[in-house]
Order: C-alpha cells, then sequence, then structure tokens
C-alpha cells in the first residue's frame, strides 16, 4: 500500500464518525481504496468510539481498508501518535486529526502528485472553523500547488507549518527510528519533526488551494505552559542540528517564535516577556548561541507593539 491515513483519536465518537464517513466517500468516489489505506487509533475513549468502530468497519469492509488499534489506557498524544507510526507500513503516511476534514479531492491530488517517486512530503491549505461556523482561511500563497527543492531555504519557509498535523504527508522511512533515537526530544509537537526530517532530505510540494478544515472549537487534550509550549517546538527541531548547525538550527527556532509570536505574551508588559524569554532560554538547552539573539527579537517584537499600542 503506498498510502495510510493516520488518526489519533480520544473521546471524539460523531466527529470521528463523520470523518471516517468522508474519508470512505472520497476513497471509492475517486477509486483510491487500493492505494490508501485508514488507520486510527482509540486512546482508550469512554464515549462509545469503540462501538462506532466496530460498526464502521462492518459497513465498509469490503469498500476500503480500515486498521483500528486501541491502548487499554489514555497514553497521551505523542505516544498515541508514536504508536499508530510503528504500526504503519505504507510508503507514505497522512496525518489527520480526528475532527478535522482533508477537502475534497485532496487524497486524489496526493495520489496523483506522489506518482513521482522523488517527493518526500506534502502541506495542504488550512481553513479554521469556529463553532457558530465563521470560516477563517489561513497560509495564504499566491499560488494553488508548487514544488519546493529539499534543503535548509524550504525549511526556514514552510517548516514550521507542522505545528499543524492534519493533512500533512511524509514519506514513512526512517521516521520513527530517528525520532526515538532520542527520548528526550520526544514532544507533542513531533509532526514538525516528522515534515523537517523529509523537508531536509526530499523535495516536496505545498499546496494551499486544497484547504483543510481544522476544527478550532473542540476541548484539545492538552494546554500551553507559560511559554506558548516553544520549549516543546524547539525540541522537533534539534534533531537538525548534525545536519544543519547550530547558527542555522537558531534560525529556524527564531522564524518560529516570529511565526508563532502569539505564544509570547507581549500584552502584559516588557518584565513579563523578559520573564518568558529566561524560561525558554533555560529549557532549550540544546540551542547553544540562542539566548542573545532570542532576547534581540522579543526586545524588537515588543516595541513594534508598543508603538503600535499608542
Amino acid at each position: 500500500m503506498k498510502f495510510q491515513i493516520l488518526i489519533p483519536t480520544y473521546n471524539r465518537k460523531e466527529d470521528l464518525r463523520i470523518n471516517l464517513e468522508f474519508l470512505a466517500n472520497q476513497l471509492t468516489s475517486y477509486k483510491l481504496a487500493d492505494n490508501v489505506g485508514i488507520v486510527v487509533s482509540d486512546n482508550a475513549s469512554a464515549d462509545g468510539t469503540a462501538t462506532m468502530l466496530e460498526k464502521f468497519a462492518e459497513t465498509w469492509k469490503d469498500k476500503v481498508q480500515l486498521c483500528i488499534l486501541r491502548n487499554e489506557s489514555n497514553a497521551g498524544l505523542e505516544q498515541n501518535t508514536v504508536n499508530l507510526l510503528l504500526s504503519a507500513s505504507a510508503d507514505y503516511i497522512i496525518w489527520l486529526g480526528d475532527d478535522d476534514l482533508l477537502a475534497d479531492g485532496y487524497l486524489n491530488f496526493v495520489n496523483t502528485t506522489f506518482a513521482d517517486p522523488k517527493l518526500g512530503w506534502m502541506i495542504p491549505g488550512i481553513v479554521s472553523v469556529t463553532e457558530g461556523g465563521k470560516k477563517t482561511a489561513g497560509r495564504p500563497a499566491e499560488f494553488d500547488q508548487k514544488i519546493f527543492q529539499p534543503g535548509y531555504e524550504t525549511l526556514l519557509s514552510l517548516s514550521h507549518f507542522g505545528h499543524q498535523m492534519s493533512g500533512l504527508v511524509v514519506k514513512r522511512k526512517d521516521l520513527a527510528k530517528v525520532y526515538l533515537e532520542k527520548p528526550g526530544w520526544r514532544t507533542p509537537y513531533l509532526f514538525i519533526f516528522f515534515l523537517s526530517y523529509n523537508q531536509l532530505l526530499y523535495p516536496g510540494v505545498y499546496a494551499p488551494s486544497f484547504k483543510t478544515i481544522v476544527n478550532n472549537y473542540n476541548q484539545k487534550d492538552w494546554s500551553y505552559n507559560e511559554i506558548g509550549l516553544l520549549d516543546e517546538v524547539f525540541k522537533s527541531y534539534y534533531y537538525l542540528r548534525g545536519s544543519l548547525g547550530s547558527k542555522k538550527l537558531n534560525q529556524l527556532l527564531l522564524k518560529f517564535v516570529l511565526m508563532h509570536s502569539y505564544r509570547i505574551n507581549f500584552a502584559k508588559g516588557y518584565g513579563f516577556v523578559l520573564r518568558q524569554w529566561k524560561s525558554i532560554s533555560q529549557n532549550a538547552k540544546a540551542a547553544k548561541g540562542l539566548k542573545t539573539p532570542l532576547l534581540t527579537l522579543l526586545t524588537k517584537e515588543y516595541l513594534i507593539r508598543k508603538l503600535r499600542w499608542k
């Protein structure tokens, strides 16, 4: 099998059911069922997810290839994701949140595009949806699809998109092996590692015209710490230090902070920004030489915002 859609799930029975029915219809409508399978890992849900999955598997048993995993207890998102990765056997994996929906035709586009065996990754566009149905498009671009070459410039431009898992396509080869070699760097932001690892090695496609529908109102099974989990984000990039060197690694980390500056609470004043800077620096021991340029970046961004507030 060339592709497997990997879905970690926990207590979202109805969202997951809608998602699976959409996927099954996409696979049958576009005649992809022989080439694309689905793997769901249920993280010990207590809302009837297991029963729903059994019924879905029975209904669609002759039409789609579905594998169901179930943890006896909640192992957390990161371990559940690792379980999915270790169970996968396809050449490429497509990550998907249980409450997010791929764009119509995206799987067909993926199947057609990856006829080129040199490709190693793909990023879709996104549109966020609120509980009231309001939609906000993200990842604006001046093109529908574009091929990017492997290397640092692509990492700098696109790797930060890995913080949103749904719709990411990555080559599976060696991902689990390399990731698990560094137990201290395991992180709930491992999807950034999956993407950046492949962007370093292979060309890939950014396809913003295919917009994954991202649910932004369901309660998440995690929350931000005082530094917006930047310490966890950074871990996903540490794997690249040996290939890029400390200077380029730090530039990637700074770029992520800049692109996701909502994780820094500038509104609480410069003193609080300094507090966050100190905490980030103390937790970023694997990023040599980051402390001073990070302070410069945060100070500059604080002053820019202060001028806007006047």
